[in-house]
């Protein structure tokens, strides 16, 4: 466990389980705490009663909204949370948006995400 920090939430909105759970593992033992969910409903729904230090976002979920359409609600509930773009077509991103702080073509390094988190939040 390498965060000293006070413990920070990251969700994960990813909806194939095994990246999903690849992904909450690898936070986990860095000392994240960890919050999944697996369509855009599911992830607004938790920012409804929580606040995330951070949010890794697939584009392609497998949902009537995909994650352009989580990023354009996103303000509604957390202006300022950053978000890493996790993503197998990462051109798919529809424009620029202030929150996106870094876009990860998968398929992609575990290490590297894990440098970018500790980057935006340590």
């Amino acid at each position: 466990m390498k965060n000293n920090n006070d413990t920070k939430l990251i969700m994960v909105v990813e909806d194939e389980h095994p990246i999903s759970d690849v992904m909450a593992e690898a936070l986990t033992d860095e000392g994240y705490k960890v919050i999944q969910a697996f369509s855009v409903e599911e992830g607004l729904k938790q920012l409804e009663t929580m606040t995330c230090d951070l949010i890794s976002l697939d584009l392609n979920l497998a949902d009537r909204l995909d994650g352009n359409d989580f990023l354009e609600r996103l303000p509604q509930y957390n202006s300022d949370v950053p978000v890493i773009v996790v993503s197998a077509t990462p051109n798919k991103l529809a424009k620029a948006h202030k929150q996106v702080k870094a876009v990860l073509p998968k398929p992609f390094d575990l290490n590297n995400f894990l440098d970018l988190v500790a980057r935006e939040i340590g």
